[in-house]
């Protein structure tokens, strides 16, 4: 239980219903890659200047703090990425124009009037059966700022004639598919897709972190069909490919959950906790799958972590009071559960185990104390509490 009175709320819950919606979130986050620019489509990154990344950073502390939240006020290019397109588009273009400083909003203009421009070009290129890389390239860069400016539909476009410019560069037909996605077009993105298996597999050992966008990818397609063996299975190879990647995990603990899969759940919990050690939520979760499998010591060390990390965690509480009772350990649950009312002495629920453990001891006076101060701090009418409160008074009247 995360708050008296209402149940926990569990990592993974609700696959079927929320998949479609955490799908959507995945494809906006990849657009989280157009903060760094790559030098060619094939995927080789540049990351973004150090230097320019702390200024800019620094000009929104700054703006926050005089102005308030920063979306109420243009935002500034980032000189790095923003900039390296304007100077890629212009220098393939033939441009001349003078360096003066621009807002977000001013470059965004510029760009897209940049965009017609070679997308005109695009479509006549391809048209005579040509390609282009350079174009390819530029189009490339111009469609992840209309990403970053909330513009999926112009980036579709824009990156549809890149991949028709440059057929056989991965990233960008990757970066088509996620938009393609966003924009609900199933279809077409599992087509696109279908067109990389054997090229993303031949590069797998070199490009881990690309594949395993392909994976993902392959996955959210099959999981909008709703094929979600599927799913799971190309969330496990994009997870074994990039470890790191805690978003996976959480996918993969929905899916597993879903289908029942204890072990899978497992496994994909621990994974998680190990990339967030912090994290007394996950270390929670971790003690909850161990308890259904009955697997009490080490959910016990688990819970013990968590409330070493939170002493003020009712739902660790209850799982290490949980753990040890499971154990036949009721003093020691005893103890554990007496140490989580001194650290939260007005959690109901953890009087009302409290009270569980004294009565399994046939303490039944200091059970029915547990029982009575339980049943003053839930609020709402519990009938299995007073259940409890009637049977330990029953029992001491016999």
């Amino acid at each position: 239980m995360g708050q008296d009175g209402a149940p926990a709320r569990t990592i993974g819950g609700g696959v079927r219903e929320g998949l479609d919606a955490r799908d959507h979130q995945f494809t906006n986050n990849l657009s989280k890659s157009s903060r760094r620019d790559r030098r060619r489509c094939d995927g080789r990154l540049r990351p973004i200047n150090a230097t320019h990344r702390a200024s800019a950073q620094e000009h929104h502390e700054n703006q926050t703090a005089r102005h308030g939240p920063q979306d109420r006020l243009p935002r500034l290019y980032r000189p790095a990425s923003c900039g390296l397109r304007w100077s890629s588009t212009v220098s393939y273009l033939g441009w001349s124009v003078p360096s003066i400083p621009i807002t977000s909003r001013s470059l965004w203009v510029l760009l897209a009037t940049a965009g017609l421009v070679l997308s005109t070009r695009a479509h006549n290129l391809h048209a005579q059966g040509q390609d282009s890389p350079p174009a390819a390239l530029t189009l490339f860069h111009l469609a992840e700022e209309a990403r970053y400016q909330g513009d999926p539909n112009t980036a579709e476009v824009w990156l549809r004639h890149a991949v028709q410019l440059d057929p056989g560069a991965i990233t960008p037909r990757l970066e088509w598919v996620a938009v393609l996605l966003q924009l609900g077009r199933h279809e077409l993105a599992a087509a696109a897709l279908s067109e990389l298996s054997d090229k993303v597999r031949d590069s797998e050992s070199r490009e881990p972190v690309r594949a395993a966008t392909f994976y993902k990818l392959q996955a959210i397609v099959a999981s909008h069909r709703g094929d979600h063996d599927t799913a799971i299975e190309g969330y496990e190879r994009a997870a074994q490919l990039a470890p790191r990647d805690i978003r996976l995990r959480f996918q993969l603990i929905g899916l597993h959950r879903a289908r029942g899969s204890s072990a899978g759940t497992l496994k994909h919990l621990k994974a998680a906790a190990d990339l967030r050690p912090r994290s007394v939520e996950l270390r929670v979760e971790v003690g909850r799958a161990l308890l259904a499998l009955e697997q009490w010591s080490e959910a016990e060390r688990n819970f013990r972590t968590a409330v070493t990390i939170d002493a003020g965690h009712t739902s660790a509480w209850q799982g290490l009071g949980q753990a040890l009772v499971g154990q036949g350990r009721l003093k020691a649950g005893e103890e554990a559960l007496v140490t989580g009312i001194t650290a939260i002495p007005e959690s109901g629920m953890l009087h009302e185990q409290l009270g569980d453990v004294l009565y399994e001891q046939r303490r039944l006076e200091a059970a029915l104390r547990a029982y009575r101060r339980a049943a003053e701090l839930i609020p709402a009418d519990s009938s299995s509490l007073k259940a409890k409160i009637d049977r330990a008074e029953a029992a001491l009247s016999e």
